[in-house]
């Protein structure tokens, strides 16, 4: 809502028409209005052109284009930003107050050279700055008289003008979007350039990238219950956000057939987290059949022989265990009614990450969450120490471990514990394929992709084996007069039978509805009934 009160959009269609294109350079008007001091922008399509190929239907063009036109408001806020670093500040537009200057957005040009589908080649932008303090003050309340009265802003009260042309190289629609997102920063340049507003450093473009990546991640949850929720690049573990989040696998199965399950790994530029990991098996509530067997918690201790230090926070166990000389780190929450485990979630993350996390569950500062937060140790993304404001910790020590000098802070030599100098040379004279000389066989090579811990899969199962996968050996949908059904088949060889059993959704529908578009089997099933068939 906050954006769409900055720029307010309002269209007159004329299609079709084309409109001129005077090129005013009001000299005395730029001088007068050096310092514009507020502005209000609008978007406002009023007479434009549109060339397109003759076999072309004309509302599909129109349609393109006014999609297209649309995206350029997707980056509204950083625009903003821009101005206020300008020394602008940017008003809400509306008819009923004064404005002292107007930037008014308008299309003037859509070429598409495509045969059938109109997509764009070019779009050319007017945009226009006027001087409106005295004429916002007398507008009418009418709309019709609004626009009209920004159609025919007077030219003599013209502060500056410039078109852009934008051009297409494909017409991919994502593409297309990105290039029209391009049209901000060049009008920013522009007014730059012509002295309309004041220049920005480099420092200052720097900081406000920063502030731009440090925009806090809102996790607050629909429930007070812990749940694993992803949207876009935002990563939420109950409260906490994770920004700039990449997807590198996503795995489902069918393990307990009445309920979701899945394994995420996740993996993002941030020295805190650089890899994590989500298991989940979640059922429904209300559903009498869904038991889990075991909580995360309990498979996980019972994995490690109970050789795990727990923590507890906001229902969140916080396990460090050990296997082999080995550690791992998990996050756990299982949800249960009167023993019934219905919902489970397990998070897996290296050493600084589960540190990380547990330092700040609690805390209601969002800043770390962020690529950009400090870690436990104090050190950021960019490599930057937050103690010693610099790349080397107090012990002279950079993020990776590395001295001046190139010794290793963990193994005080030379060489890291995978054999690598700081150079990335190899104790055993590893080459570029991982063979080495002296020892006349292939090294592994430590490479920047490489989990920072090790993944262990932890199968759900659920307390009664006729909703667990495994226990059948045939598994398929079969359409029946009554609508779909999810069939398990096991064979009973020695008793010469096979037993068919029947499954249904929890309220007595059809499993999966093919007539319905994007309609996906549901895991809220319960059992309908037993069929024996003889072998």
């Amino acid at each position: 809502m906050y954006l769409k009160r900055l720029i307010s959009l309002f269209f007159i269609v004329v299609f079709f028409v084309g409109c001129s294109n005077t090129q005013l350079n009001n000299t005395a008007m730029k001088k007068a209005h050096k310092n514009l001091g507020e502005v209000a922008i609008i978007s406002y399509k009023g007479a434009y052109k549109i060339k397109y190929k003759s076999k072309v239907e004309p509302n599909i063009c129109k349609k393109n284009m006014d999609y297209l036109f649309s995206q350029i408001f997707n980056k509204t806020k950083d625009f903003v930003d821009d101005f206020k670093l300008g020394d602008v500040k940017v008003k809400n537009f509306d008819f009923k107050s004064k404005v002292k200057n107007l930037l008014v957005i308008r299309p003037y040009e859509y070429v598409s050279t495509s045969a059938y589908t109109c997509d764009a080649n070019s779009f050319v932008i007017d945009v226009f700055l006027y001087n409106s303090e005295n004429l916002t003050k007398n507008w009418t309340k009418t709309n019709k008289g609004n626009l009209r009265q920004i159609h025919d802003l007077p030219s003599h009260k013209l502060i500056w003008m410039k078109q852009i042309t934008i051009n297409f190289n494909n017409y991919n629609k994502n593409s297309q979007i990105n290039k029209m997102q391009e049209l901000f920063p060049i009008i920013i340049k522009g007014l730059q350039k012509d002295g309309i507003i004041k220049s920005i450093n480099k420092e200052e473009i720097k900081k406000l990238s920063i502030q731009r990546s440090l925009k806090r991640v809102d996790c607050i949850p629909y429930t007070k219950n812990f749940t694993i929720r992803s949207s876009k690049n935002i990563l939420c573990l109950g409260n906490l956000g994770f920004s700039n989040i990449k997807l590198n696998r996503k795995v489902s199965n069918s393990n307990v057939i009445n309920a979701s399950n899945g394994l995420y790994e996740y993996s993002l530029d941030n020295s805190s987290c650089k890899n994590i990991v989500t298991s989940f098996s979640v059922g429904n509530n209300d559903n009498s059949t869904v038991s889990f067997k075991n909580t995360y918690k309990e498979q996980i201790l019972d994995f490690y022989n109970n050789k795990c230090v727990v923590k507890n926070k906001s229902n969140i166990n916080f396990l460090e265990c050990t296997k082999n000389d080995k550690t791992q780190y998990f996050l756990e929450n299982s949800k249960k009614i009167k023993n019934k485990i219905y919902e489970k979630y397990l998070i897996q993350v290296d050493n600084m990450c589960f540190n990380s996390i547990y330092n700040n569950f609690d805390s209601k500062e969002k800043l770390w969450r962020t690529p950009y937060g400090y870690n436990s140790e104090g050190w950021n993304a960019f490599g930057i120490n937050k103690y010693t404001k610099t790349k080397y910790d107090k012990d002279g020590f950079n993020y990776n471990g590395w001295n001046k000098q190139g010794i290793n802070k963990y193994t005080k030599t030379k060489y890291d514990k995978d054999g690598f100098s700081l150079n990335g040379e190899n104790i055993y004279g590893v080459d570029k394929d991982g063979w080495s000389s002296k020892l006349k066989k292939f090294i592994k090579m430590k490479r920047k992709t490489d989990k920072s811990f090790n993944i262990i899969t932890f199968k759900s199962v659920a307390k009664n084996k006729i909703y667990n996968r495994s226990f059948y050996d045939k598994y398929y949908i079969l359409m029946t007069k009554n609508g779909t059904r999810l069939i398990g088949e096991k064979r009973y060889p020695k008793l010469g039978i096979i037993k068919k059993y029947y499954f249904v959704k929890s309220d007595g529908k059809e499993v999966i509805n093919f007539k319905q578009k994007g309609s996906r089997l549901s895991n809220d099933i319960k059992l309908e009934k037993i069929v024996e068939e003889k072998i």
